[in-house]
């Protein structure tokens, strides 16, 4: 499952097992609460076996994880 972070201080697209909405949901306000949000995306990947991959025009994810309003949410394409 592909998840782009997006956020003021975090941009990232990560790598890891299939989730639901909810339990992604659930997860990003687990982290927000152990650290400040600049270190999401490193805490974030080591806590839930998540992997960083680079970016590629073609990739469409399956969430978005918006880090400023503490929204999940799955684009259109």
């Amino acid at each position: 499952m592909l998840v782009a972070i997006d956020g003021y201080e975090t941009e990232a697209i990560i790598w890891g097992k299939k989730c639901s909405l909810k339990e992604l949901r659930l997860k990003m306000l687990e982290t927000l609460n152990k650290l400040p949000e600049k270190y999401f995306v490193d805490l974030f990947c080591r806590m839930w076996g998540f992997e960083k991959v680079l970016y590629t025009e073609d990739m469409q994810v399956d969430f978005v994880i918006d880090t400023d309003t503490h929204i999940v949410y799955k684009p259109r394409y």
